[in-house]
């Protein structure tokens, strides 16, 4: 093989660091990731977010040291790993951050730019991108952009313009936003991660629909929720493209309060008991046992009858459900969800979650999803899809704290979007390259 050919074949691998911002936890994982999605899992650790309330940062410094406390535990571990990796420059990661819904819109925008009748190149292709994605909306930055098509004088729906000739070229967004003072705050509280690479940002939701799908399911039409402890956010796919996102401001927090002040127990206690007894679905119950809880000195102990704890969790489940739907107004009337709903985030991880949600649709007498699974990423050594790559978890197998498929999948998620952005990158004209090295500058000024 020629050395050209060698340099043609040759992976480029980066080290990713992925932060998850949330209201429960702050989830922080470390992975080596090639630029054909190959990702192969170095560290991890979650901690439970004590500068994220409900409705924001409740304190800033508490976040950043929540922040730097995963992510000096991932640090560590990834240290024990360095030898295997000797061409990586671990001292110098890629950050990506989720953005809680509570806290972005989003919105489909369209660009264009001239053709005069010659054939489409990538440039002219980035350079409609730029011109879609300069739509501003007031108190919001833009944070990033998924390419749904594009639009070559009257050819629609076209995926791939290069090469075409016409007289314009236009493409279709989806395009996220992020408020300007929680990014200004966020941004300080990941200075505890040290990189001369700026942090890149993409909403919550969006980073968990892209860990969990793959193209067959997007085709055909798929919605993801994915319940997190305040916000459940919606993620719509349908013939391939992201025609939808929205978030309710109701999470799986409601229900450890619902099981709290009902039962006159702490919102820590109440949480402990809907992970280690709750059911979505009263009929898992076993009627013959008793669940015996601790008031911590409040008074008497309580105590639970499984189903009686269930039918609690079921109608709070019900009431998310119900407000999830009322945010998916403005969703195309002939959307198909052949691939159905998928379930994610932590507050899918109760069990029975998927009856719950099932049972809600019947009884609201929705008949048009045909299915209602719960979601987590695969790990696999053979790519399931075109563009998907693998996912190794291999180098975790001694790690004290193991990933969860269900409510870590927005960590795989942020990973294969931090490689999205550095291909948007590379094709994007000069322009948007100098756009970059200014934000990095931004950045370190900020810092200092």
């Amino acid at each position: 093989m020629t050395e050209q050919a060698d340099k043609a074949t040759e992976k480029i691998i980066d080290y990713v660091v992925a932060v998850d911002v949330g209201t429960s936890f702050i989830r922080v994982a470390g992975a080596i990731v090639s630029d054909d999605n190959d990702i192969r899992m170095i560290g991890y650790k979650s901690v439970v977010s004590s500068g994220m309330g409900g409705s924001g940062i409740s304190s800033l410094d508490k976040l950043r040291d929540d922040i730097s406390q995963a992510y000096s535990a991932v640090d560590t571990q990834i240290r024990g790993v360095v030898q295997k990796y000797p061409d990586i420059d671990f001292d110098n990661p890629r950050i990506m951050v989720s953005v809680p819904g509570y806290f972005t819109k989003s919105k489909n925008v369209d660009g264009t730019t001239p053709l005069h009748h010659q054939r489409v190149t990538t440039v002219q292709m980035a350079e409609a991108r730029q011109n879609a994605a300069s739509v501003s909306v007031e108190g919001y930055e833009l944070v990033g952009y998924v390419e749904n098509q594009y639009q070559v004088d009257s050819n629609e729906s076209v995926v791939d313009p290069r090469g075409m000739t016409g007289g314009q070229l236009k493409v279709f967004l989806h395009a996220f936003y992020a408020k300007k003072d929680f990014m200004d705050n966020i941004r300080y509280a990941l200075t505890s991660i040290r990189s001369k690479y700026a942090p890149d940002f993409m909403s919550s939701g969006y980073a968990t629909a892209r860990g969990l799908l793959i193209g067959p399911e997007k085709d055909i039409g798929v919605c993801v929720i994915d319940i997190g402890g305040s916000t459940a956010d919606i993620t719509i796919y349908d013939r391939g493209n992201l025609t939808f996102t929205n978030f309710c401001k109701f999470g799986s927090g409601m229900v450890t309060r619902d099981i709290a002040v009902l039962n006159g127990i702490s919102e820590r206690k109440a949480e402990q008991l809907k992970l280690r007894c709750g059911l979505a679905d009263p009929d898992l119950a076993d009627t013959r046992e008793e669940i015996t809880v601790s008031r911590d000195g409040l008074g008497d102990d309580v105590v639970l009858k499984p189903r009686e704890l269930a039918e609690t969790i079921e109608a709070r489940y019900h009431n998310i459900f119900q407000n999830v739907l009322m945010s998916m107004k403005g969703v195309d009337p002939e959307c198909e969800l052949g691939s159905g709903v998928v379930l994610s985030g932590g507050g899918a991880c109760i069990r029975g979650i998927e009856k719950c949600f099932r049972k809600y649709l019947q009884s609201s007498g929705i008949t048009i999803i045909r299915s209602v699974r719960k979601g987590g990423f695969r790990e696999t050594g053979v790519p399931l899809a075109e563009h998907e790559g693998t996912l190794s978890l291999a180098d975790l197998a001694n790690n004290p704290e193991k990933m969860n498929p269900v409510s870590d999948a927005v960590l795989i998620g942020l990973m294969k979007l931090s490689n999205d952005k550095e291909k948007t990158l590379e094709q994007a004209p000069k322009k948007g390259v100098a756009r970059f090295f200014s934000k990095i500058w931004d950045w370190f000024n900020k810092s200092m």
